[in-house]
């Protein structure tokens, strides 16, 4: 039973969002694309875990990209499934070639040639500590918790060198990896796997990334404007309300909404009328007042210093 769904990350979207409003020479564009194709491909390898966890019974609680905190440190699973026997936290990966990992690095070696990164065995059982402080800082009662690290890419080859209690598999094989782990005594009652659940829910914690400072952008870096929903030209202009692609004349009525979206990654929830114009590029302030109520946004204040709130997040 998923407790906590899946959800698209905000982040990919947001790096979308700068590659399509910076200019293309900007020299912070290779550093966005590489981040974006890292987070593509995290999120890959999350939802493949969706199908395989699919086929586990009502009595296991699923829960995705969970950040919980333990002492000082804030630790993220990409799916912690909880039982009244134990806890398993999945380290889901998208990677392809010949994969060779041990305690210390992980070896990717592809048509590219060689890559090295941080060891997901050493990242599964950090959280793997910090989950067990964190039961113990709730009052919970200890539960066995295992960790797994599984690679959905089909073009891979792995090579994991002494494991030990941990585990590294290909995502389809969760489900008999998970069947296994069931054949043991119950530790947890009704109530004190409720108390789990419920515990785990309250102590999630969401990231706030704010990827225009991390990347050193200004919001006058970014071109304002609304881009063509059929070829993403930027540059829709307002005719018999419609928007118009001056490049392919494709026509949409509601082209603004995700430039609307494009604004709030920007600038925040908060824009009023002049906001808008200035954004979409519109001269008429009927025509932004006529779009801010469509969206039926709530608002503070009257007149000019009205203020509306977009809510694409809530």
């Amino acid at each position: 039973m998923i407790i906590k769904h899946l959800e698209d990350p905000v982040g990919i979207e947001v790096l979308k969002m700068l590659l399509r409003r910076l200019h293309p020479h900007h020299p912070s564009i290779p550093e966005i694309k590489e981040r974006l194709f890292r987070e593509q491909a995290g999120h890959k390898g999350e939802k493949a875990l969706i199908y395989p966890l699919s086929l586990l019974s009502d009595d296991l609680f699923i829960f995705y990209n969970l950040r919980l905190k333990s002492g000082d440190h804030f630790f993220q699973n990409d799916a912690l499934i909880l039982s009244k026997e134990w806890i398993l936290l999945v380290e889901a990966k998208y990677m392809a070639g010949q994969l060779n990992i041990d305690d210390k690095q992980l070896i990717q070696t592809t048509e590219k040639g060689l890559m090295a990164y941080d060891s997901p065995l050493t990242q599964v059982r950090r959280h793997k500590y910090l989950l067990q402080k964190w039961v113990d800082q709730h009052g919970l009662p200890p539960l066995p918790i295992y960790c797994v690290v599984a690679n959905s890419h089909p073009k891979s080859i792995i090579t994991c060198a002494d494991a030990g209690s941990d585990f590294v598999i290909r995502s389809n094989a969760l489900h008999e990896l998970i069947i296994s782990l069931n054949r043991q005594k119950p530790v947890l009652n009704d109530s004190h796997l409720q108390k789990f659940i419920t515990a785990l829910l309250n102590s999630n914690h969401s990231l706030s990334f704010n990827y225009l400072s991390h990347f050193n952008i200004s919001p006058k870096d970014l071109q304002p404007g609304i881009h063509c929903t059929g070829c993403e030209y930027l540059g829709m202009t307002r005719h018999h309300g419609s928007w118009v692609c001056k490049k392919c004349s494709s026509k949409d009525k509601n082209a603004h909404t995700p430039a609307l979206k494009d604004y709030y990654f920007i600038y925040g929830p908060q824009i009023t009328n002049a906001d808008l114009r200035a954004f979409l590029m519109i001269r008429s302030p009927a025509t932004a007042n006529r779009f801010l109520h469509t969206l039926n946004l709530p608002f503070k204040g009257k007149n000019r210093g009205r203020v509306y709130y977009l809510n694409f997040f809530e």
